[in-house]
C-alpha cells in the first residue's frame, strides 16, 4: 500500500528519505516546463497581435512552446532514455561518458531533431483540442467538463505523437559512433 510504504521509507531513510532523488526533476521538469508555458504565452501574444487567433493560434502556438521546450530538456530526456534501457547504470555515468566520448552536444542533445518533432505535434494537438473543447463548452465549464476536455485532448495528443515518440526513443537509445561498455 502507498501508506505501508511511505512508512517503510521514513522508518529506513527518515523524511528526507521521501524526497530521494527530487534534484532530477527539479533540474530538468521545472524549467521545461516554465519554457514551455512561458513560450505559449510569448507565441500567443505574437499570434495575435497579428491577427492570428482561435483553434488556428492554438494549434500552432502550442507547437511551437513544445518544440522550444525541448532546447532545454533534451539533455535529460536523452540520459534517462540510456538509464531506462540499461545502457547506463545511473545518469551521472551516463552524462559523464557521452560527454567525454562524443562532447556536450553530441553526446547529450542526440535526436533533438526527433525529441522537437515528438512535442510539438503532442503540444499542438493538445493545446489545439484544448482550446476547441473549451470553446464548445462555453464560458463556465464544470469540473467534469473541464476534465473530460483535458482527457480527450490528452489522448488525441498522445494517439496524434506515438508514432514520433517510438522514432524519437529508438534514435536517443542508439549511444552513436562511440563503442561503449554496458553499465
Amino acid at each position: 500500500s502507498v501508506l505501508g510504504t511511505l512508512r517503510e521509507v521514513v522508518g529506513k531513510h527518515g523524511v528526507l528519505g521521501l524526497y530521494r532523488g527530487l534534484l532530477s526533476p527539479l533540474v530538468s521538469e521545472v524549467p521545461r516546463r516554465a519554457l514551455k508555458f512561458g513560450a505559449n504565452g510569448f507565441y500567443k501574444a505574437r499570434a495575435n497581435g497579428n491577427g492570428i487567433t482561435g483553434d488556428l493560434a492554438n494549434v500552432m502556438c502550442g507547437a511551437a512552446a513544445g518544440a522550444s521546450e525541448t532546447l532545454v530538456h533534451t539533455p535529460a530526456e536523452r540520459v534517462k532514455i540510456l538509464v531506462q534501457g540499461g545502457t547506463f547504470s545511473s545518469p551521472t555515468a551516463a552524462v559523464k561518458e557521452l560527454v567525454v566520448a562524443d562532447g556536450a552536444v553530441r553526446g547529450l542533445y542526440r535526436g533533438m531533431g526527433a525529441y522537437m518533432a515528438r512535442q510539438a505535434v503532442w503540444n499542438g494537438a493538445f493545446f489545439g483540442c484544448l482550446g476547441a473543447g473549451k470553446e464548445i463548452a462555453g464560458d463556465s465549464p464544470n469540473f467534469g467538463t473541464n476534465f473530460a476536455i483535458g482527457m480527450a485532448s490528452g489522448c488525441f495528443a498522445t494517439v496524434m505523437n506515438n508514432p514520433l515518440d517510438v522514432a524519437k526513443t529508438r534514435i536517443q537509445n542508439d549511444v552513436g559512433g562511440s563503442e561503449r561498455r554496458r553499465r
